[in-house]
């Protein structure tokens, strides 16, 4: 069974190594305000059953998947849109390339898998618009749960 809380910190610790985009903060959970600057996030949003590997029955075998999401200003500047552009592109291949380079979060979990990255905009209540990358962090733990003694 990973431990839940240094895998938080793995990730955490993971994404502040992230250089490009020169994020401004970094956040466990969602922004509970409108980002100005550049900010990356995550949380936990779920598990599902890891059917890849062979079943047994000693051991549930889970995935958890964490939401990893950048926000970027949106600004009514060409060369500011560009600059935003490039931000995003940087975000999906470095904060991937950090994650990747530490599969198994220095031995927490088993394995883990990234999604492919979707570009958007966010619009907040306020009406506030934000441009945003996300994509899932998959978590293997095959060792969730032991079943038998």
């Amino acid at each position: 069974m990973a431990d839940r809380p240094a895998v938080v910190a793995r990730i955490d610790a993971l994404l502040k190594t992230v250089s490009s985009p020169n994020f401004q903060s970094y956040y466990v959970g969602e922004p509970v305000q409108i980002p100005t600057k550049a900010v990356i996030a995550f949380w936990y949003v779920g598990d599902e059953a890891y059917d890849v590997a062979p079943k047994t029955l000693g051991n549930v075998m889970v995935t958890e998947r964490f939401r990893i999401r950048a926000y970027f200003p949106v600004i009514a500047s060409p060369t500011i849109k560009k600059n935003v552009d490039l931000a995003i592109w940087n975000t999906v291949r470095n904060v991937k390339a950090a994650l990747v380079g530490d599969s198994n979060l220095s031995g927490l979990v088993s394995d883990l898998d990234i999604d492919d990255a979707a570009v958007d905009y966010f619009q907040w209540s306020s009406g506030a618009v934000n441009r945003i990358v996300t994509f899932d962090l998959l978590i293997h733990d095959l060792e969730a749960e032991t079943i038998t003694p």
